[in-house]
């Protein structure tokens, strides 16, 4: 059915837009249910399907593949709760606030993963004679580097560079 469904009408790419699109179909559902009596309208059962089809993502959909997907689901839990009051209410549950905060903790304090030299190239796609060009280049400039460091800068393997720094210097 969520193929179906996802066919009609392009599903979210990241859970943050599955949330945000809970929240406008709750919000639009709110707007047009104050010129209606209590229970006289509803969605449609199309878009009824659909918001049930984003809360399951959101509940046990996809795993999340980034620090904001994270963020959405812990988002939309608090909505989950709120949205069943119309004044907010402090959520009782203590390992929720426990666990949002150490995510919070976390994410600010990671650090952004890094690999290879940001002024090097891609090492896709490049030739034997351009990495054995990188990998002498980074021994003549800065020969103080272990054998791994110059390897992970210039895409090559620790073993490669030793050799290099091992053969003999050719006579000029």
């Amino acid at each position: 059915m969520r193929e179906a469904v996802g066919r009609a009408y392009p599903w979210p790419a990241t859970l943050t837009d599955a949330l945000a699109e809970v929240k406008a179909w709750d919000s639009l559902a709110a707007d047009r249910g104050l010129f209606c009596r209590p229970g006289e309208w509803t969605h449609y059962a199309e878009v009824r399907c659909r918001v049930v089809l984003l809360e399951d993502e959101l509940e046990t959909g996809r795993p999340a593949a980034s620090w904001d997907d994270m963020q959405a689901r812990f988002d939309w839990k608090r909505y989950a709760h709120e949205r069943t009051w119309r004044d907010p209410q402090k959520r009782d549950e203590p390992f929720l606030e426990r666990l949002e905060a150490d995510f919070a903790f976390l994410r600010a304090n990671a650090h952004p993963v890094h690999s290879g030299h940001p002024h090097m190239q891609p090492a896709s796609r490049r030739t034997t004679a351009d990495k054995r060009a990188d990998v002498l280049s980074m021994l003549d400039t800065q020969p103080e580097l272990s054998d791994r460091e110059i390897a992970r800068r210039t895409g090559v393997s620790p073993q490669t560079v030793g050799n290099h720094r091992r053969a003999p210097k050719p006579a000029a």
